[in-house]
């Protein structure tokens, strides 16, 4: 009885062994397996963190260029401003342009009626100075006699 105990307990334990070792083996499995998703894991949080700093430098490129935006705007702004006030001047100026440009066309005009007049003026002086010669020599003629 004793032999067929220590065979029972003998055969028991190599059973509970043989058990624990498949049990071992599928832990060490479930180990390598959870490693393995572990390094996966590693990497795609490698990936997220590079996709991350990718995103941080493009943020940083796109805030510049939104910075570059904003002040080109501005510049449009002051030089579409600018450009109103430069229009607005050249309108003042062209109005005042013609506005010369009629009244030295009556300058123009009077300039030469006052030339016609003193041509006229002038005719009629030597006109009046022959006469008084004339005149002159007619007293001087009548005198002598």
């Amino acid at each position: 009885r004793l032999g067929d105990e220590i065979e029972s307990t003998s055969a028991a334990q190599k059973q509970t062994v043989g058990s624990l070792e498949i049990m071992i083996s599928e832990k060490q499995d479930q180990i390598l397996q959870a490693e393995s998703n572990v390094t996966m894991i590693g990497e795609y949080v490698d990936k997220l963190e590079e996709r991350l700093a990718d995103f941080a430098l493009a943020r940083r490129d796109i805030d510049r260029r939104e910075q570059a935006c904003a002040e080109m705007e501005k510049k449009t702004q002051l030089i579409e401003s600018e450009c109103a006030t430069l229009r607005e001047s050249i309108a003042s100026n062209e109005k005042e342009q013609k506005e010369l440009k009629s009244l030295l066309e009556e300058m123009v005009a009077d300039r030469t009626n006052l030339q016609e007049r003193i041509t006229h003026l002038s005719a009629e002086k030597d006109e009046a100075r022959t006469e008084v010669t004339n005149l002159l020599q007619s007293i001087d003629s009548l005198q002598a006699e």
